[in-house]
């Protein structure tokens, strides 16, 4: 019995260094790349105080871009139609955009709600994309919120960026995915674009913020890496 349990733990001893380099290899490469693109893009940054004001969020799980509901440059109840939304829009004077995961995101009622095999399908399987839009009445400041103020040629990039991530229809109108709305003043739309572990919604986010010209890193997966380089008051750190 000796024999065959010294057998055992051989076999096992010679399994498991084997296939830990295999488990480990893509985490240290993916740590590495985290790493190297924590160094940042657009040293040079500075807000502009008469500027167009713009909020990003990132929670431990998610991040979003916080705009100014209408100004000379677009007015976003052109772009979201009240007719997509359940409740009345017409008060609100901010727009919060997000991109994530089309199954995870815009089927999930409740962050607490999800599931573990859902996030991590989310991660490491490339899956469909959607959008997140949510009209609101006043932004609460959170310590996780950062504001910048951007020209209107910066600003332009911003949009640019939020309008190419919708995927349209053939009028050029926006796809809503029915029954996915979490309140009546937010709704969930076909995206561009595929959803994995190098592709997250601080990836989209910070993609925003470098074709704005903003400092950031130039690869931003995960959370809080995207204003890693702002301040509470939006200034380059």
């Amino acid at each position: 019995f000796r024999n065959q349990w010294r057998s055992l733990r051989r076999s096992f001893r010679r399994l498991f260094t084997r296939v830990l380099p295999v488990l480990l290899t893509p985490i240290f490469l993916y740590l590495a790349i985290v790493a190297i693109g924590l160094i940042p893009v657009n040293n040079n940054f500075q807000s502009d105080p008469d500027g167009i004001e713009v909020k990003f969020t990132s929670s431990f799980i998610h991040a979003d871009i916080v705009l100014p509901i209408a100004n000379d440059i677009i007015d976003w109840r052109q772009e979201f139609s009240s007719d997509l939304f359940a409740g009345d829009t017409s008060a609100a004077d901010w727009v919060v955009v997000g991109w994530g995961d089309r199954e995870y995101f815009a089927r999930t009622p409740t962050w607490h709600k999800s599931q573990l095999l859902s996030a991590l399908r989310a991660l490491f399987w490339p899956s469909e994309s959607c959008m997140q839009v949510y009209f609101t009445r006043g932004v609460r400041s959170p310590q996780d919120m950062h504001s910048v103020k951007l020209t209107p040629a910066q600003y332009r990039q911003v949009v640019q960026h939020i309008q190419n991530s919708l995927r349209r229809q053939s009028d050029g109108t926006v796809q809503l995915i029915p029954g996915s709305n979490r309140g009546k003043h937010d709704v969930f739309l076909e995206a561009n674009g595929l959803y994995s572990a190098l592709n997250t919604c601080n990836n989209w986010i910070g993609r925003a913020m470098q074709s704005a010209g903003i400092r950031t890193g130039w690869f931003t997966p995960l959370p809080k890496t995207v204003f890693l380089y702002l301040s509470s008051s939006g200034k380059a750190n």
